[in-house]
């Protein structure tokens, strides 16, 4: 599952980093304190070998995007922070995530790898690629992204984890 992944990755060094939409902040439903006790519990679950080297979150509601440079995903904001933060090569890194959102911020950021878990189908989410692809920058080519269908996680703390998303460098 994903606490095996993120163990796997710490051991070779590589950095993993959580970046997340957390519009409920945004629309009243729950605090900054009550994310982040959230948060703390997570990386509790996970132990120390599954080492998180940052998380990058936003309160931003869905009508508050303004670009690819917006905090919100699809924006890559919070991306390049990552990316200038810890140095981070993200055409070697892996970018997983749930949404559609998720891949079009990989996308625009230049990871090199994108992966989608969900239970749509591929013709659904192709339909929502094109889409996106319509509004996006013009000089980018289209995105390869892999589908991973939720189904095949089975643990509840891995459907945690791939909730939010998580990038990893590869070295």
């Amino acid at each position: 599952g994903a606490k095996s992944f993120l163990e796997r990755q710490g051991m070779l060094n590589n950095k993993i980093v959580i970046v997340t939409n957390q519009s409920g902040i945004g629309r009243k439903m729950f605090t900054w304190r009550e994310y982040s006790n959230v948060t703390k519990k997570m990386l509790e679950l996970l132990g120390n070998q599954a080492k998180i080297d940052a998380i990058y979150a936003n309160s931003l509601l869905p009508n508050e995007f303004k670009g690819f440079s917006s905090w919100r995903k699809p924006g890559i904001g919070m991306l390049l922070a990552a990316e200038r933060d810890l140095k981070i090569d993200v055409k070697k890194s892996i970018f997983i995530g749930d949404r559609i959102t998720d891949m079009l911020a990989g996308w625009i950021a230049g990871v090199g790898r994108l992966i989608m878990i969900t239970n749509k189908s591929e013709y659904d989410i192709e339909v929502e690629l094109q889409q996106i692809i319509a509004q996006a920058p013009r000089d980018y080519a289209s995105p390869s992204v892999e589908i991973v269908q939720k189904i095949e996680v089975h643990s509840c703390l891995s459907r945690v984890i791939i909730d939010q998303l998580c990038t990893a460098e590869i070295n």
